[in-house]
Order: C-alpha cells, then structure tokens, then sequence
C-alpha cells in the first residue's frame, strides 16, 4: 500500500535544458560564459572533463562527439548569486589579478588563466579577456563591498610589509597587499597613506594596494591562495614555480605526489576529493650580515706572503684579491682596498682573527726535509744527520716512517701513532791520548817526560816504528803518513793468561764432594722448613681471620654495657652474650694448635731450633710467619686488656668473664712456643712475643706459672736455656715488666714492639674562613679567638701523655699558630724545634678561594688530586726516612691535604685499624677519615723482621676529647678576651684601618 508525500516533501523536477551550452571547471562545477553556476557533474573523470560542454540532457562530450560525462541542474538556491559580468567591459588586468575600470577602482577579478600573462589585457562585457582576437582568460566582478575605489589607501598608513606580501596593522589584520617592489626589501617595511613602501634611508622602494573588506577578513587565513596550482612532491614538499611554499602534514607524500594544493591546504584527487593536508612553510630569515669593519687594516702595508702587517710585524689582514707580487708594499684604506699611486683600487684585503694575528706557527721540523725515524728512535733529516729522537710510540715500530713539519708520525689514515722532539747528539769530547806526539823507543817502548814506561808495541816491526811518531789514535806512521804499527797503554794491553792448575788430587776431590752433599742436604733441609713455614703461615692467617669477628664482637658488647648508665645495665645478659664468644675463640685457637703439632709430627722444631738460632738469619717465609704470631698476640692481647678494663665498673660481669679470659691465652701461648722455634729469629720472636706480649697477659690472669709449665711440658725450656735465653723465662714473669706494658695497654696504646714509630696527623684549630663557610685554601685565615683556645687545650692534653720528638707543620699561619701552641707546652723538649714544610700546605682551588661552600662555580686553576699526591710523596721520602722508628712525630697541616698524606701512608703500609679507630656506624672512617679543627689521627708504625714491610696500627680517628667543656662565646668568634676587638661576624669583613695593621704586623715579628 503507497500514499502520497506532501507537497513540500515532493522533489521538483530537474530542467535540464539549462545546462546546455555550459562548461565544467575545475571544481566539477557547470557554469555559462559569465560564470554562473547552473549544475554538478555526476559522472566522470572531472579531470578530463574541464572546458568541456554540455548538452540540454545533461550530457558532457569530447570534441570527437563522444560522451564522456554526466551532469545535473543545481536546485535554485545552490546556484548562487547571478553576477552581472557588464560592469567589466573594458576593465583592464593589473599585476595581482584583479580588474581595475577607468576610475581606478578595482571591479573584478580573474578566476581562468595566467596572471602574469593576461596583465594589461582588458576583459568585455561577458568578463572574458581577449588577445589578438582569442579568449586568454575569464573573470568575473566582486560584490559591491569588495571592490576598492583608487583613492582610498589610507588605510595602508603605518601598516608593515609581512613576509608573503601581506600589509597588516597594529592588530595584525591584513589591509593591503605589496603590487610592486622586490618583497625580500619590503619584509618589516612601512606604507604611507598613499600606499608608498619606504626603506630606512627614506627612499620608496614598493607600491601597496588596499584588499576588499572581504580578503580582510576572510582570506586572510587561506594559506595557499597566492599559490594557485601548487603540487606536492614525493618528499612530502609543497612546490610552486620551483620554490617551496608549504609541506604534507596529512596523507603519504609518495601516494600524493603530482596532487594539487588549493588555497585552503587541502590536497585534491583527480575527482576533486580531498585525500590529504598541507601547510605553509617560509625559509627561515637570513639576518643581515653586518659589514665588516675593516678600520684595523688603514695604514696596513702588504708584506711579500700577501698579509698585512703593523709596523710591528703583527698581521692584521690577508689579500683576498688581486696580484700579490704587484701589491707588496701598497697600503689599505679604511674598507680593505689596496690602491695604486693613481687612487685606483688594484686589490682587497680581509681581516684576520685574533688568534691568526700571531702568524702561523712554525712547526719544530717545518725547516727540515724528508726526515724519518731510524731503529734506534733517532730522527734524521735526508743527509742522514741527527735532528730529533722519538718520544712517543715504538721506535722498531715506527722505522722508516716519515716525520712532518710538527713532529708527528702519522700513518696511511692520517692517525698520529707518534711524536718527536728537535735533538741533537752531544758531541763526545774526544779523550786526549797520553801517548799522542811521543815516539816509540828501541825497545819498542813508549815513555812519558819522567822517562816511565806508559805504552808498549802492539802491532808492527820494531825495527820500522822505532823512532817514528804516534797520533791520537795511537797509530804509527812514517814520513808519507802511512800507518806502520800501533801502540796502546799499557792498562790496555790485557795480562797473560795465568796456567791452569794441575787436576785435583784425591783428597781433594773427597773433600769437595764431601762439601756438595753436605750443601744439597742443607738446601733440602731449607726447602723443607720453608714449605713447613708457609704452611703454618696459612694455619695462623685463617685463625686470625676467624678470630677478628669475634673479638671485636666481644670488644663491641663489652664497650656497648660500659657506655650505658649503672643503673641500666643488665651484667648478666652480658654475659650470657661474651661467654659463649671467648669459649668459641679458645676452641678455634686449640684447633689450630692441634694442627700445627701434627704439621710438625717429626719434632723438627726442637731439633733445628739451635742451630737456626745460631744462624740468627731468617727466611722471608719464616719472617712472615713471626709478623703473623704477633699479629695474633696484638689482636688476643688488646681484647683481653682492652676487656678487663671495661669490666671494672661491672662487679658481677668482672666476677664471671675475667676468669674466662685463659681460655684464649693458654691456647695462643702454646701456639708461639711451639712455632716460635721454628724460626732462625728464635730471640728475637721469644724476646719480642713471649715476653712483653704474652708475660703481662699470662701474670695479669694468674696464670704466671703457666709459662714454665708449657716450657717445661714442651721439653723446650731446656732448649731455651742452651741457647741462652733462659733469662727470658724469668724476665716474662719479672713485675716491673708486666706493670710497664700494662700501663701502656691501659693508655689505649697496643703494645707492637720497641722499634715503632708513634704518629700524629693533626689538623688546625678554627679559622675566620671556617665559620663563614669559605675555601681557605692556600690563602692565610687567622685563627679565631674560639681556635686559639683550642690549640691551647690540644697542646696541653699531648703534653700530659707524650714526649714528642719531632714536628711539622704546613707553612700557612693557621697551621704554624696550632704547631707553636703544642711546642711552647712541650717543656721537657729543649731541643725540640718547629719545622715549616710547604708540602703540607692545604689545597690551591685557584679562582674558588675565598668562595662560600657549594656554590656552583667552577674553580679554575685549582690543584688537581695527583699534585697533591706528589707533594705528599715528597715529604715521606725526604722527611720521615730520617727519623728514628721510636720517635714521636707531630705533623699539623689541613684536612684535605691530610686527607692524601693518610692515603699515602696507607698506600706503602700494612694498615689496621684498632679498637677504638672502628667507630659505631662509620666503617668508611677507617678508609676516609675526616678532621675536626685540631682532631687528630694517631697511628703506630713499625717495621717487620724482614725490615722490608712497614705495617701501620690506626689507633685513634678524629680524636677530639681535649675539647669537651669547650665553648664559644655568645654574640661573637671566640673569646672576647683573647681579642676585645673580635666582638661580631661583621669584624672580620671590615676594612682594617692603618692603625690595626701596623698593630698585627708588630704581633706576628714578635
């Protein structure tokens, strides 16, 4: 069932009569020859259908009469507005395209054809443009508010040429377009009200039209509208007349290459669909080069290589035109012209860099042709002489390779691989010959004035040389110059070789073959006690790694219940944690007793041991092993010591961890009595171990007695005694000795031997650039008042516990104030003098000195970590090797300069740290130290039995108890006692007046 549509709903019903006669456009549109819009085309390439016709059915042909398109009538209200073409008749075509009538007035515009050529050319009353009677192009009026009258331009004043032609004003509308001038002159160019473009010397260099209030607003935003036709390139470029003008920013440029652009950016298919986008693109503004200014060069003269030269010789410029040999002596002008004698401009003349005004730099062999390098790293020019030798890169490698005008070898790629340096062969002073200008005498003979005998014949006749003189080279000639004979000294001439012996009795060759096997049987007997030597080496080097843990654990609980209120410790827990640690270390050092008993199953110990002893020399590997024991004494000792002292304050934890301690002791002393007798150093190791290590340790356990025991029980007291050392035994047990080492243990020194060299690092007290947070540096800082009061306590605390031998300190002030302070409080010392070295001066931080901390400024010139290092090196190798090993050494400097001095020290020792030097929480203290104002590192060094390796104990880091108490004043830098004129930070940073500083200059020669 169907029903009828309204009328409104129904479609009118197409009249295609009206597009006969008419044409497609480009955009596939029907148009009559005024370029009213009559229809659509509906089918067909749209292409191939431009400037076509169509029937009154709508039908399109080619000019074979074939059809080859369809087209519809456009409903009335699509076919816009019908433009009345008559107002163009006689219009005529200016440069932009539009249409201008006799007033001036711009009417029209054209919409078909070549602008360029159709200017000039007028149009009729249908807006077609005729030449030589053939339509050339079309064009079709403006609405009324586009057109332009002549006479109005002053919209144009004080608008600016943008850079595609545009005029636009304050608020970046366009008003006008450029018509005439060069558009790369006119960018940023200003129009009057008469549109007259003028440049900034006041000249009209381009002429402006108005645009239609339409173009004002509307056009202006189509980018592509000035380039009609624009294609895309396959490198997604958007080409117009060979210049680009946008890019692809929509599509795949290959797929759209050859597609057109029109002026809104959309690119087009051959139907007319838009299949991608594109957008403007301008060539970045060149800048204007600025001219030269070639002023330098008036008054430069032309030298012979085409530069020009001062007076002086200094090149300012080089000919960059004309004939150089023409030019030489000629002058340039203000602007670099050469001129003739007649004013004539002959040449040109450009300025040269700074950096070229020194000339080019010769190279050391520029002067030197064809040289090379020879096997033995000699450099030779083509005459075969000396001229250079290498001193970077393989002279076997390099031989033969040619050596250019700066020294450098390169090879086939251009890679320099070496260098050489201008040399030349010291001449060698030729030695006078004493026999030079005598004769040679009747018996062959050569005397000197005394009439002793220095030369005698060698080669030749006597009877020919006799009478005949000798030259420097010691030849004879006779009277034609002919070499007859020569003669040499007598230290030259070599003895006569004495006669061999007889061959070797009997009893002789018993004897030597006696002496053979007695040797071989000693070399086999040292292979033996050398490997069992390093054996026992390794035995105590993996006791003493598993030892430390655990005494430093025991140290650390120990230490940990001491620093905790009376009140708040709990004894028995401590306890229960030491207990179980001592017993774990005495099981280790029995185990390893047993092991070095059966490394020793033979008894060689006791059976070599006189016979070492009498030898008194020990092997490197036996002094490695005696290193190791007193390592594990040191390590079992200081725990032992260093824990009974603690345990003082600690009545139940005294009562039941001291009787413990045995259980570490005994184990270790039978552990050194028997290894000790290994070693060809047997005094040395029981004068040196068992007696000021193990005899206190033993007696202050209750365990005196114990070594006679192990002694007797070992079957070496004996021995000991035939070797003479049976006072030892007695000493070990002596109460003079056991209270003097104990009393050492209790000062917080480790007892290591009598040949160690006590050591103390120490830094300055407080300076005026340390409370500003400045770098200091190499510059001088005067202590503050608060800095001299701590060199003053830290000079009275060493005082109270050592007797220093030597000290040293930096030569900038605030080192050698501290250092005087610790001298003056030495009284015991009469003797004892300040010595300043400037190799313990802080670090240079060249242009950072006197810069606040942290800010991120680069400071130039400053001192690099290996010149440091160097300077540290020089003052251990020209200093320290002087002293004795049992002297105490200050050394008072900086805290980086420190710093590296301790990383040198560490770098030619054995270092360890001691109990009190391994800080809770900082265990990179040990490897890093740092300095408080006068803190202080010290360290025991000593040397082993090999007297090759020096080992190196830290005792104390950072060590500032002589400060505790100390203070700082209010409102100021220190005391104002010390300085009444110190009274606030300000004082430090105000110009000193001439009063003050003849005032300080008295202090400081006093």
């Amino acid at each position: 069932k169907a029903e009828p549509l309204p009328e409104w709903e129904r479609g009118e019903q197409k009249d295609y009569s009206i597009l006969k006669g008419t044409t497609v456009d480009k955009n596939g549109n029907l148009v009559n020859e005024k370029g009213h819009l009559f229809g659509k085309v509906v089918e067909g390439e749209i292409k191939q259908l431009i400037g076509l016709a169509s029937d009154d059915q709508g039908t399109i042909w080619d000019k074979t009469g074939k059809a080859v398109g369809k087209a519809e009538p456009l409903p009335e209200w699509e076919r816009g507005e019908q433009k009345d073409f008559s107002i163009l008749k006689g219009a005529v075509v200016d440069k932009e395209g539009g249409l201008t009538n006799d007033k001036g007035d711009t009417i029209g515009k054209v919409t078909e054809g070549e602008i360029r050529q159709l200017v000039g050319l007028k149009a009729d009353e249908n807006g077609k443009i005729w030449r030589d009677g053939k339509v050339v192009g079309q064009a079709e009026p403006l609405a009324e508010w586009d057109r332009v009258q002549k006479k109005d331009r002053s919209i144009l004043k004080g608008s600016k040429v943008n850079k595609v032609g545009k005029l636009v004003d304050a608020n970046g509308t366009v008003v006008g377009k450029v018509v005439e001038g060069e558009l790369k002159e006119l960018v940023g160019k200003r129009a009057d009200e008469n549109g007259d473009i003028w440049n900034d010397s006041g000249e009209v260099i381009g002429k402006a039209e108005p645009v239609s209030v339409s173009e004002r607003e509307d056009k202006s935003s189509a980018p592509f509208e000035h380039f009609p036709g624009a294609t895309v390139e396959s490198d997604g470029r958007v080409m117009y007349q060979g210049e680009q003008v946008g890019e692809v920013i929509e599509g795949d440029p290959k797929q759209l290459k050859g597609s057109e652009v029109d002026e809104d950016g959309d690119i087009l298919d051959r139907r007319g669909n838009t299949v991608g986008k594109a957008k403007r693109w301008e060539a970045p503004e060149v800048e204007e080069e600025k001219p030269v200014d070639k002023s330098a060069l008036a008054g430069k003269r032309v030298n012979k290589a085409g530069n020009l030269v001062s007076e002086s010789g200094e090149i300012y410029g080089r000919v960059i035109e004309g004939d150089v040999q023409k030019l030489v002596g000629r002058m340039s002008d203000k602007d670099g012209n050469i001129r003739s004698e007649s004013g004539d401009i002959i040449g040109k003349a450009e300025l040269v860099s700074e950096g070229e005004r020194g000339g080019k730099k010769e190279g050391p062999f520029a002067q030197l042709k064809n040289c090379t390098v020879g096997k033995d790293g000699k450099v030779v020019n083509g005459a075969g002489e000396v001229v250079g030798r290498l001193v970077i890169g393989d002279a076997k490698a390099l031989a033969g390779r040619a050596v250019d005008d700066d020294g450098e070898i390169t090879d086939s790629n251009g890679n320099v691989i070496g260098k050489a340096e201008r040399w030349e062969e010291p001449e060698k002073e030729q030695k006078h010959n004493p026999l030079a200008g005598r004769k040679v005498n009747r018996e062959g003979n050569v005397v000197d004035a005394d009439g002793n005998i220095i030369g005698k014949l060698t080669s030749g006749e006597l009877l020919d040389c006799a009478g005949k003189e000798i030259d420097e080279d010691g030849d004879v000639f006779n009277q034609k110059g002919s070499v007859i004979g020569h003669v040499s000294l007598l230290e030259d001439i070599p003895k006569e070789e004495e006669p061999e012996p007889e061959g070797e009795t009997e009893e002789e060759r018993l004897k030597r073959e006696q002496a053979e096997a007695e040797e071989a049987k000693k070399t086999e007997e040292a292979e033996k006690n050398k490997k069992l030597a390093q054996q026992l080496a390794y035995q105590i080097e993996q006791t003493l790694e598993r030892l430390r843990p655990i005494c430093k654990s025991i140290n650390d609980k120990i230490s940990a219940a001491e620093a905790q209120k009376p009140e708040d410790r709990d004894e028995e827990e401590l306890v229960r944690q030491v207990k179980p640690l001592i017993e774990d270390g005495g099981k280790i050092l029995t185990e390893t007793n047993g092991i070095i008993r059966g490394l020793d199953p033979d008894g060689r110990i006791a059976r070599n041991a006189k016979q070492k002893v009498a030898g008194g020399e020990a092997t490197p590997e036996e002094a490695h092993l005696a290193n190791l024991l007193k390592e594990l004494s040191t390590e079992i000792q200081t725990t032992i010591e260093e824990g009974k002292r603690k345990l003082e304050g600690m009545p139940h934890a005294k009562k039941e961890i001291n009787p413990l301690w045995g259980l570490l002791a005994e184990p270790l002393f039978q552990i050194v009595a028997a290894v000790g007798l290994l070693l060809s150093g047997v005094l040395g190791l029981v004068g040196k171990l068992l007696g000021p290590i193990l005899g206190p340790l033993l007696n202050g356990l209750g365990l005196g007695g114990l070594l006679d025991g192990l002694l007797g029980g070992l079957g070496l007291k004996k021995i000991l005694g035939s070797l003479g050392l049976g006072d030892v035994v007695g000493t070990v047990t002596a109460l003079s000795t056991i209270n003097n080492h104990h009393a050492q243990l209790a000062s917080g020194v480790a007892f290591l031997n009598d040949v160690t060299m006590r050591l103390f690092l120490i830094r300055h007290g407080e300076t005026v650039d340390n409370v500003a947070n400045l770098y200091a540096g190499s510059r001088d800082s005067a202590l503050t008042a608060h800095g001299v009061m701590q060199a003053q306590r830290l000079a009275s605390h060493l005082s109270e516990h050592v007797a220093i031998d030597r000290i040293f300190s930096s030569n900038l002030s605030r080192a050698v104030h501290t250092a005087q302070a610790i001298l003056d409080a030495q009284k015991r010392a009469k003797d004892l003098k300040l010595i300043q070295v400037p190799e313990l001066r802080e670090k240079d931080f060249g242009t950072g000195e006197g810069s606040k901390f942290g800010a991120a400024t680069k400071h130039e010139g400053s001192e690099t970590p290996q010149a440091m290092r160097k300077r540290a090196d020089v003052f251990l190798d020209e200093h320290l090797p002087r002293l004795h090993e049992d002297w105490t050494v200050c050394i008072v400097a900086h805290g980086i300069i420190l710093g590296t001095f301790y990383k040198a020290l560490r770098d030619r020792t054995s270092s360890s740290a001691g109990p009190d030097a391994e800080l809770e929480g900082q265990t990179s203290a040990f490897v890093r130290p740092s300095w408080s104002n006068t803190g202080y590192i010290e360290a025991l060094i000593t040397r082993d039995s090999s007297d090759k390796h020096l080992q190196m104990r830290v005792v104390r880091i950072n060590s500032v108890d002589h400060l505790k108490g100390l203070r700082k004043t209010r409102g100021g830098i220190g005391s104002a006692k010390f300085d009444a004129k110190q009274k606030t930070m300000d004082s430090f940073f105000k110009p000193t007046s001439r009063k003050r500083k003849l005032e300080d200059e008295d202090i400081v020669s006093r």
